[in-house]
């Protein structure tokens, strides 16, 4: 646990140093940001009925679009971290320190996460502020859905990270995802008939994001949350997926080792 403590703080303070290194950057990534969500909240009801995507409020549409962003940060962080490590040169470096490269790439997510949530936390306070989005905290329910919906995400991300270590070009594929998760992020659950409601129960995206609108929306508590036939699907799902991208991560790990794949781009 020191080790892994040990290189979580390495990684990190590197995010840290290299998101305060270049002001302009970071200013302009928080205004497109607000900016892309306020053109939502400002357009697109005129264009799509209620009810049958983006669900029915500005709260829905917000916590969409938080969900998706977070999304983004861990999952694509994961993919472009491999990709970025190969062509500046430095995969090579980490497979010959003395942790396993999947002590390696887990801290390496971890740490992106937990040096951009600060950021991402004040994006959503401003984005309340500026939108007017009302939202009923309750931060026990939000302590036990968000460390399970990204231990999901966690997962998902090794998977796509083992394979951009085997197969390098895995953008399309990374954009293919993000679509689905966009539509599901956005869309009434609802609506997507009683198969579709069967299957996105046991997925622990969908299931979040469900929790989080009774939530943040309709003002339900830490028992409605807490009941088993609510937090099971979460919490199974999870851990499921977080186990299954361990497992294909080293196996896609050791494939690229034994084809001299590492580092190459």
């Amino acid at each position: 646990m020191k080790r892994f403590a040990k290189i979580l703080w390495a990684h990190t303070k590197a995010n840290l140093t290299e998101l305060l290194r270049y002001p302009l950057e970071f200013g302009t990534m928080y205004l497109i940001i607000i900016l892309f969500l306020g053109g939502i909240f400002l357009g697109i009801n005129a264009f799509v009925p209620a009810g049958r995507f983006l669900g029915d409020t500005r709260t829905a549409i917000f916590i969409g679009y938080m969900l998706w962003t977070f999304y983004m940060l861990t999952v694509q962080g994961a993919t472009f971290a491999i990709i970025r490590g190969a062509r500046e040169g430095f995969l090579e470096r980490e497979l010959a320190s003395p942790y396993s490269h999947t002590t390696v790439i887990i801290t390496k997510i971890l740490a992106s996460t937990l040096s951009r949530l600060i950021h991402y936390l004040l994006i959503a306070v401003v984005c309340i502020l500026l939108f007017g989005i009302d939202v009923h905290l309750d931060a026990a329910s939000l302590l036990l859905i968000f460390p399970l919906v990204y231990l999901f995400l966690l997962g998902l991300g090794l998977i796509f990270a083992g394979l951009s270590l085997a197969l390098k070009r895995v953008r399309s594929l990374v954009g293919i995802i993000q679509m689905a998760i966009m539509l599901i992020s956005f869309g009434a659950l609802g609506s997507y008939g009683a198969f579709g409601e069967a299957v996105f129960r046991w997925i622990p995206y969908t299931q979040g994001i469900r929790l989080l609108r009774d939530v943040l929306v309709d003002g339900a508590g830490f028992t409605h949350v807490a009941r088993p036939g609510n937090l099971l699907p979460l919490a199974v799902g999870a851990v499921v997926f977080f186990a299954l991208g361990l497992v294909v991560f080293r196996a896609l790990d050791r494939l690229a080792m034994r084809r001299g794949l590492i580092g190459q781009f």
